[in-house]
């Protein structure tokens, strides 16, 4: 989860609210070429509203990742499976599930605990950003 108060301070300035962000409802999966142990996806998260993909893998793999995007902003979380998303009170999202990450991180490389589906929370440090996030699974 991206702090809650840079979470309302990103609403407040943003205005209204919008829906949950398109991203997260349902995440979306990051999709590796055939034969290929990594895959890329590119976006952009408006203030407040987080992007989600997801990838499946089996425990003991490890995952790297890594992300970028203008001005450094860019950062994520990563759960393992068993998480649940739902829309939190200021309008971003809130997940059901402890995090393998610190709340904003920019790389991390981890061996996975459990086979299944893992959540990528995608957001920035301030305001809205846009964001390369590559991920290798072996």
């Amino acid at each position: 989860m991206l702090r809650p108060a840079l979470i309302l301070l990103a609403i407040i300035l943003a205005g209204p609210l919008p829906a949950l962000a398109e991203g997260c409802n349902p995440p979306q999966a990051l999709r590796f070429a055939p034969g290929s142990s990594g895959g890329e996806a590119r976006g952009a998260v408006p203030p407040g509203m987080p992007d989600c993909l997801t990838v499946t893998a089996r425990a003991g793999q490890v995952l790297e990742a890594n992300i970028s995007g203008s001005g450094r902003n860019a950062v994520f979380q990563l759960y393992p499976p068993g998480w649940r998303v739902r829309r939190d009170q200021f309008g971003g999202v809130d997940v059901s599930n402890q995090m393998l990450t610190p709340p904003d991180a920019n790389k991390l490389r981890v061996t996975l605990p459990a086979d299944g589906t893992y959540l990528f929370v995608i957001g920035a440090i301030r305001g809205g950003t846009d964001y390369t996030l590559r991920v290798t699974i072996r």
